[in-house]
């Protein structure tokens, strides 16, 4: 009998890729991800990972679950448990050199305002709540790095970027 959380008793297969699904008692359709998919997901389904997302039903809409090794989580969960870094990115102290300058690359209109990531590069992306009108995603961009940088608002500017995705800050 197959099992929700255990991929490997999964029997039903789909189309040519030949994914593993599963309808759970409650007609929920779970799909595994795509190892060959370019994606954040793929390479950690690559790396070995079991990988199945939650839909309201065969061709239904993505419910906001995904399943990981056996757990349930919701993209949120698993992002930060197993594509962030555990390592908190190191803030400016007394002797930090300033200003200090950041690459970063804003997402708006996202259901919260958090770090997603800080990319190989160096680039910080965050998610920003607000709409990119007027600029009150720059604003809110602003107020949340003076808070993850335990600074004071005024002290944050964005100096490059104002209308595009991609900006540089500086933090004094």
């Amino acid at each position: 009998m197959p099992e929700p959380k255990d991929m490997n008793t999964w029997t039903g297969r789909l189309g040519h890729t030949r994914l593993r699904t599963f309808t759970d008692q409650d007609g929920h359709f779970w799909l595994e991800q795509n190892t060959a998919k370019p994606s954040k997901w793929g390479k950690l389904a690559s790396q070995g990972h079991d990988i199945a997302w939650e839909f309201a039903g065969p061709g239904g809409a993505y419910t906001g679950r995904m399943l990981i090794d056996g757990d349930f989580y919701t993209v949120s969960e698993a992002t930060k448990k197993f594509l962030q870094s555990p390592a908190k990115v190191a803030r400016p102290g007394p002797d930090t050199p300033r200003p200090l300058r950041l690459s970063v690359k804003v997402i708006p209109k996202s259901s919260r305002t958090e770090l997603v990531e800080v990319q190989p590069d160096g680039t910080w992306r965050i998610k920003v709540a607000a709409v990119p009108e007027k600029g009150k995603a720059n604003d809110e961009l602003c107020a949340f790095l003076a808070r993850e940088f335990d600074v004071p608002r005024s002290r944050v500017e964005v100096v490059a970027g104002h209308t595009s995705q991609r900006k540089q800050v500086v933090i004094s």
